[in-house]
């Protein structure tokens, strides 16, 4: 009888182990540093274990120029980092030059994590119009909007990329995110990528674009778009909020900073944007200035009004800002330039911020391979777009992916950062973070 019931459970267990489909397994070829120990930051009421960087993928440094027009895919950088409905994250990264004809031309980088971030599969290189905001749906869709918008009769249109629950595949859907509701006329011409432009009309870049992954209100959603109107295309950017139910058709709900607004000082200022929802319901917006910090801005009715911009202090700063809070209310906040780093704000008011140089912890914990690349010759602002991500993975925990030009390589890597709330006394000096131990394999 113990023999029969043996086979029966060997039978039932062959049965279950064909049943699974193959994107359950991750891939682990190409995460070498999986495992190895971090480092733990003491920081005011706050104690932050990072764990040592995983590689997410890698490939050889192609020798570009910094900045190209290519859209083939020679790159890997801007990388963005998506929690799925079934738990799994996702790794987008950007293949093409840093261009709007590479962004719009360029295939995407995915790769898939189902154990947090410690394994990742292999890269699938797919679709285009690459884009710096998901969402995800009821159906449990992923839906990644596009960056850049089309001109059209109503405001603006654009495509989008589907990611559905459990594949490891994406589908392309042309012109199906319209955004209404513009104070006036965008301009069609934006003031990059003329010479494009001028000899290829098939895409009409609207004047305005997406960035920012969408916070939800209620039954839908809000993010927000920047760019120029006409007649503005000397001043700097407007910073709007949109609002969308289904996350297809979008309407400009308000202005956080206007093109005259008191805060940046060219035409970057009032651009690259994210919203959170912080643990007292209000919403906080932080966005580039490009000055040495960010500007900042709050609403406290789901982004029909806003706070006048202020400036954060400096040193928080300075593009691509990405938000992440904590069901234990932490803030966290990543961005650089030059380097990358990672901003906590224990007391979720948005105001108070203390820093973890991620760069310093990659280069101390990497093998020597793997370290930032930042002598004369090294890509790109000290060896780093400073583009990255972070995403919520725990109660208490966010996961940070940033890219990292090597002498040799470009690499993409995450770390997992885990945050627990202390009751100490104040750190005296520099609100940057202290390591108090340290790990290595």
């Amino acid at each position: 009888m113990a023999h029969r019931n043996r086979l029966k459970w060997v039978g039932i267990l062959a049965v279950v182990a064909v049943a699974v489909p193959a994107w359950t397994t991750c891939g682990a070829e190409i995460s070498p540093n999986a495992g190895n120990s971090g480092r733990k930051y003491t920081l005011n009421k706050l104690s932050v274990y990072v764990s040592a960087p995983v590689q997410v993928v890698k490939r050889k440094n192609p020798r570009l120029p910094e900045s190209s027009n290519d859209p083939s895919g020679e790159f890997l950088w801007y990388p963005q980092v998506s929690r799925l409905s079934n738990g799994d994250l996702l790794a987008q990264i950007r293949l093409g030059g840093d261009s709007w004809h590479a962004d719009i031309e360029g295939p995407i980088g995915f790769s898939w994590s189902c154990d947090g971030g410690t394994t990742w599969s292999e890269l699938l290189v797919a679709s285009k119009h690459n884009g710096y905001g998901s969402l995800v749906l009821p159906s449990g869709d992923l839906m990644i909007l596009p960056y850049i918008l089309a001109a059209a009769p109503n405001g603006l249109v654009g495509p989008y990329n589907l990611i559905r629950p459990g594949k490891r595949d994406v589908q392309f859907v042309d012109n199906a995110v319209e955004v209404t509701g513009f104070l006036r006329m965008p301009a069609a011409d934006p003031t990059m990528d003329t010479t494009w432009q001028k000899t290829d009309k098939a895409f009409k870049v609207g004047g305005f674009v997406f960035d920012g992954r969408p916070v939800r209100t209620g039954s839908g959603w809000l993010t927000t778009l920047y760019g120029k109107y006409e007649g503005e295309l000397k001043k700097k950017c407007t910073l709007h909020a949109a609002a969308s139910v289904d996350g297809l058709n979008w309407r400009i709900r308000s202005t956080i900073a206007a093109a005259d607004s008191a805060l940046g000082r060219h035409h970057w200022g009032n651009s690259e944007a994210e919203i959170c929802r912080l643990p007292d319901a209000r919403l906080m917006c932080v966005y580039r200035i490009d000055g040495e910090s960010y500007g900042q801005s709050f609403s406290s009715d789901e982004g029909f009004t806003w706070t006048q911009p202020n400036q954060m202090p400096p040193g928080v700063g300075t593009v691509e800002p990405r938000l992440a809070v904590t069901n234990n209310g932490v803030v966290a906040l990543c961005g650089g330039r030059p380097g990358y780093y990672l901003w906590l704000n224990a007391d979720g008011k948005g105001t108070d911020w203390q820093r973890i140089d991620i760069f310093a912890h990659h280069n101390a914990l990497a093998p020597p391979e793997q370290v930032r690349f930042a002598g004369p010759g090294g890509y790109r602002f000290d060896g780093c777009s400073a583009y990255g991500s972070v995403v919520p993975v725990s109660d208490s925990e966010v996961l940070v992916i940033y890219d990292c030009f090597t002498l040799d390589e470009f690499g993409i890597y995450v770390v997992r950062a885990s945050i627990e709330k202390t009751s100490d006394t104040p750190v005296m000096g520099s609100k940057a973070a202290r390591p108090v131990s340290a790990g290595r394999r």
